[in-house]
């Protein structure tokens, strides 16, 4: 019998996947670029981004990625000089908890008191072990 990849692992869907990444790749080293240096032009970012790829990806689908980045609410930009300088609107802590706040949320409208039994189910032990999440705990039902 042959092998076939494809057969032996779980297929993953476009919604599954984005729970696991919620940024794809070229917009996670976008991000990456900016939240490292607080701001690029799209020829910035371009340049930093392919001197880490066997070919070169184009201005243009950096620039598309940034802009499709702004309708998520993860950059904006300013006009400087003959183009734009973008910046990451949110740190990577808070892209983070932007992208798990909805998770959570999909979660709980999806499943409601069960999600929530689940969820106190799979934190109490780390509660117990961790005085602060035992304090937050408290400080959040009282």
């Amino acid at each position: 019998m042959a092998f076939r990849a494809s057969q032996d692992r779980p297929r993953v869907t476009r919604r599954q996947s984005r729970a696991i990444e919620p940024l794809g790749p070229l917009e996670d080293a976008i991000m990456k670029g900016l939240w490292s240096r607080s701001s690029g032009t799209a020829n910035e970012l371009t340049r930093m981004i392919n001197c880490h790829k066997p070919e070169p990806l184009s201005h243009k689908t950096i620039l598309t990625c940034l802009t499709r980045l702004e309708r998520k609410g993860l950059v904006f930009h300013t006009k400087e000089s003959r183009s734009f300088r973008f910046f990451p609107a949110l740190s990577a802590e808070e892209t983070a908890a932007k992208f798990i706040g909805e998770e959570v949320t999909e979660i709980l409208n999806r499943f409601g008191d069960l999600a929530v039994a689940v969820f106190v189910d799979r934190l109490a032990p780390a509660i117990h072990e961790n005085p602060e999440l035992e304090l937050l705990a408290i400080l959040r039902t009282g």
